[in-house]
């Protein structure tokens, strides 16, 4: 007799019965899925939660009392349930998307303006959303023992250690073997990120000690006017000085720098100063602002005190970029594959075998303050 996997429980959070009642047929008709209970609201969610552990938390953006404030009451109780939102607006890139992602949640997926289309998003969209979710809470994140369920494999279990640069069979596995080259502490630290980029961005940078004080610039391919949101809300969560680039900012007046959507960000040497310039050039990569631009501009400046660092994200962006910075000495890691949420840019450089160190997105923030800290005192 053939045992039959356990079903994904799900506990459904929406305040109009029939949102749930629809949603609760759609999933219902997956064979590996159980609702396995509803909730209307923030308060009746967190006592849900708390009584019945579910696998996975399936809620609206637009609650009564937000979504918001159930994703911060979660994060507070140390409670590691993954969250997938799903409502109207979640575009990628959008406000309430980076809003969301940066409260917590594991995903978002836009929901249909028409009601006959809800099934086939259900099917084709929400339901491997909500598998991922599931399958990327024993990895992305450590959460402490406190949690309503624990873990089936912890990290170092389901990451096994390899020389960097080796890719077993195809698979990622992350390493940490210190490189045979010697480059000095790094005094800038430039970040690629795309797909999966602003929670990535907010993990790594909310895990920076709050002494660190070297210059961040960032990439996160955004369209035009969101770029402003996603400094925004990451000053708010890090508490650092995040801004977007403009043209003759100095390096130092903000210690994070987003490239604005649809605009180049350079790095430039001004007398013994440095500053920003933002160009309109062509897409590189097919990115407009591009990971490749940035990372040149910043291995020119400063040569062998560059510190690389490729995250999630679709295409090879950043790759053209690390090898420029290897060239002049510098360092690069990037994201391992069971943290990123789509593992092709880092991918790109490892296959080309250009990074000093492949880590989960948890322990990236560590390695960049143990690759600059010299440079800090």
């Amino acid at each position: 007799m053939t045992n039959r996997p356990k079903p994904i429980r799900i506990l459904l959070v929406d305040d109009l019965s029939s949102t749930r009642r629809a949603l609760s047929n759609f999933l219902n008709m997956e064979a590996d899925v159980e609702i396995v209970g509803t909730a209307s609201a923030v308060r009746s969610a967190l006592a849900r939660i708390q009584q019945l552990s579910p696998d996975v938390v399936v809620t609206k953006f637009d609650l009564p009392d937000s979504v918001l404030t159930l994703l911060q009451s979660l994060n507070q109780q140390a409670c590691r349930v993954p969250v997938v939102v799903f409502d109207a607006g979640l575009e990628a890139g959008s406000p309430r998307n980076i809003d969301a992602r940066l409260a917590g949640a594991t995903s978002c997926v836009a929901r249909p303006a028409e009601h006959n289309a809800l099934a086939g998003v259900v099917q084709g969209v929400l339901s491997p959303a909500i598998r991922k979710a599931i399958n990327n809470s024993t990895t992305s994140r450590q959460w402490p023992d406190t949690a309503f369920a624990k873990p089936e494999k912890t990290l170092e279990e389901a990451t096994r250690i390899v020389p960097a640069g080796r890719i077993p069979g195809g698979e990622l596995t992350a390493s940490n073997v210190p490189s045979a080259r010697q480059s000095p502490p790094a005094s800038v630290v430039a970040i690629a990120a795309s797909t999966g980029g602003p929670d990535a961005l907010a993990e790594v940078l909310t895990g920076l000690p709050f002494d660190f004080s070297v210059p961040i610039v960032i990439v996160q391919h955004m369209s035009s006017g969101f770029t402003v949101t996603l400094a925004e809300r990451l000053a708010t969560q890090t508490g650092r000085r995040v801004a977007e680039g403009c043209d003759s900012a100095k390096l130092h007046e903000a210690q994070i720098w987003i490239a604005p959507g649809g605009r180049h960000m350079l790095v430039e040497r001004r007398g013994r100063d440095f500053g920003l310039r933002l160009s309109d050039d062509e897409p590189e990569s097919s990115c407009r602002p591009s990971a490749d631009v940035l990372f040149r501009s910043v291995a020119k400046v400063f040569g062998s005190s560059v510190l690389g660092v490729v995250l999630t994200g679709m295409g090879h962006d950043g790759l053209e970029g690390s090898r420029c910075i290897r060239d002049c000495g510098g360092q690069v890691i990037i994201q391992d594959q069971a943290t990123s949420v789509v593992w092709a840019m880092p991918r790109a450089v490892a296959e080309a075998k250009l990074q000093d160190a492949i880590l989960p997105v948890t322990e990236i923030a560590r390695e960049i303050h143990r690759r600059c800290r010299r440079s800090e005192t």
